[in-house]
């Protein structure tokens, strides 16, 4: 097996969260040329909230890549990985998917920003309970 240092992925993977954690205060502190840059994103949001037909598809998006779905795909992959022997793929699999978890609701926590109209399940409820398919026990 072929020895590598790894002193220089880690000083990238330091790099990278050190900018990563200089954006996150520049964007928390509303730094004027970022938020200038962050507002570019608004008439895009605009034009997809504005289309209710979109919604769909873009909530499609988001329930084939969240949490659940995730955590599914990881599964399945892993018990691949571990069936044809490949364990510390399969561990290194979960381990990424465990520590990805964790930092991506630890950032939106910290972060709390505005979540797009379509996630909104109050604007997206039904009028009434039973258009969900929800019924009195």
């Amino acid at each position: 097996m072929l020895e590598r240092s790894r002193t220089a992925p880690l000083a990238w993977a330091l790099l990278c969260l050190g900018l990563f954690v200089v954006i996150l205060v520049l964007v928390e502190t509303n730094w004027g040329p970022l938020a200038s840059l962050d507002q570019e994103g608004k008439p895009a949001e605009g034009w997809a909230a504005s289309r209710p037909a979109l919604h769909p598809t873009l909530r499609a998006i988001e329930l084939g890549f969240n949490t659940i779905a995730m955590t599914i795909f990881t599964a399945v992959l892993a018990i691949v990985l571990f069936i044809k022997n490949h364990r510390r793929a399969a561990y290194l699999v979960v381990g990424v998917m465990l520590a990805t978890s964790l930092a991506t609701t630890l950032v939106k926590n910290a972060v709390g920003r505005a979540r797009p109209v379509w996630q909104d399940p109050i604007l997206d409820a039904p009028e009434r309970p039973a258009e969900l398919g929800w019924r009195p026990l």
